[in-house]
């Protein structure tokens, strides 16, 4: 067998293996999630009706608003749009399927940014390939698989969220800096948040993916007013700005419904700040549980807003220093997917703890930034702070669960914000990789595994 048969058998075996995976993770995700009725797909279904049909997407008929449940750019609606006339079984089936098979693409296309560095970690030390892909798998799983099975437990679409994302880390990693704004534009679009990817590229100079990003985001933001215009006169997006300005102030942890104040599902940093230093409200379900843990600090709201504020602004100089060390001339390409998955990581922690509300589906961009710090464990001798932060991460974020540790329990660890502890661990994680390419840019030896 010549070499370019080799190279087709091999294309067709991992063809073959992935979309293995996507049935097996379809079927999995009808059959334990798909058929529940208590997940978020319905609220989907229900905005792209009203949009098809030209009434407000963030409000429903005999209630004042639905932003406390529906708190997207318009252009969220699109997915389920195609889907909404048919039955309801087939609904589920569809939307299952088409998460399934993001979900196996964000985690080929990481898988493609991770190989060189595993092929030349697997020579370094003669080892097979797929062994060492199956640590790196094992050890990513182990930390964030709770985060990767929540957005198909919930049925919402952070997943596309988290493929827009791989595909702009794959458009680095190929100096394709069209797809790198095609990919943080389309996710920002849909989100908002990874919006704070601009500023990364603007320190960088990468003027070209930034100007992209802009116009992608600005095109899929006025496309759902341009195809079906709103019968009320007001936009949709003229809503949406009115959601976001009435809850995503800085200094703010929240205003009513899911953006309320005192809400251990919102796990960004002012909401957790905000339970730490309240006292938890009277008509809380856990109230007379954790009023003897909570506040661990009494602060008043001015205070509490300054703490916000300071600590809001230090996130932001986080991704600035992940932008300022990694800038320079192109990686060697065994590098370049180390780099790129370690600065997307720094944003995507950060984006979390920074935006208006972060429930636990959105939490599945973790991905991200714990492939790179495997990834980094994996190409170093010994590094024991990478593997305290993701011991620590992997704790706080998969093993707090009330179905483990029980429904108090687990509440008590939301409400000091361990998710949004885990967060932050693997933001300070990538940013510790990415300072690691600043060192090595400096003249000091690379701390890379080499081959002979």
């Amino acid at each position: 067998m010549n070499l370019g048969e080799r190279a087709r058998s091999l294309t067709l075996h991992l063809a073959s293996g992935w979309f293995i995976a996507w049935i097996v993770i379809t079927v999995v995700n009808v059959v334990v999630y798909g058929l529940r009725r208590h997940n978020g797909l319905p609220l989907y279904f229900e905005v792209a009706n009203n949009y098809v049909q030209g009434n407000k997407i963030y409000l429903r008929p005999g209630i004042e608003s639905t932003y406390d449940r529906f708190a997207y750019p318009p252009i969220t609606a699109f997915p389920t749009v195609p889907l909404i006339h048919l039955p309801d079984l087939l609904q589920r089936i569809f939307w299952c399927g088409f998460n399934a098979g993001l979900l196996v693409l964000s985690i080929c296309l990481i898988t493609k940014a991770a190989r060189p560095m595993i092929e030349s970690i697997a020579r370094g030390r003669d080892k097979a390939v797929g062994m060492m892909f199956a640590i790196y798998w094992t050890l990513i799983g182990l930390v964030v698989i709770r985060h990767m099975v929540s957005p198909l437990e919930n049925q919402s679409h952070d997943i596309i969220i988290l493929a827009c994302i791989t595909i702009g880390i794959t458009g680095g990693i190929s100096r394709r800096e069209s797809l790198v704004g095609l990919g943080w534009g389309a996710a920002a679009a849909l989100k908002l948040t990874p919006l704070l990817y601009l500023p990364f590229l603007i320190v960088q100079g990468r003027f070209k993916a930034a100007s992209i990003m802009l116009l992608v985001l600005a095109v899929l933001t006025i496309i759902p007013d341009l195809l079906i215009r709103n019968t009320t006169g007001q936009t949709h997006l003229e809503q949406y700005y009115e959601v976001i300005g009435t809850a995503a102030r800085p200094g703010k942890s929240g205003g009513e419904g899911q953006w309320v104040n005192w809400n251990p599902l919102n796990q960004n940093l002012s909401g957790s700040i905000y339970r730490i230093t309240a006292k938890p409200p009277a008509n809380y379900e856990y109230h007379d549980a954790l009023e003897s843990c909570l506040p661990l600090v009494s602060m008043g709201d001015g205070g509490r807003r300054v703490v916000m504020l300071t600590l809001q602004f230090v996130l932001l100089i986080a991704v600035f220093l992940s932008a300022w060390w990694t800038r320079g001339p192109p990686r060697p390409v065994e590098q370049r997917g180390l780099l790129e998955l370690a600065t997307a990581g720094v944003v995507v922690s950060m984006m979390l703890l920074l935006s208006p509300q972060s429930s636990k589906s959105h939490f599945v961009v973790l991905l991200v930034p714990t492939a790179a710090i495997v990834l980094h464990l994996l190409k170093t001798d010994r590094d024991w702070v990478g593997v305290g932060i993701l011991v620590s991460a992997g704790i706080l974020g998969s093993l707090t669960g009330r179905d483990i540790i029980g429904a108090e329990r687990s509440e008590l660890l939301l409400a000091y914000g361990s998710v949004a502890m885990c967060s932050l661990l693997l933001g300070l994680g990538s940013l510790r990789v990415c300072r690691s390419f600043a060192t090595q840019k400096r003249g000091e030896a690379p701390t890379a595994v080499t081959s002979d």
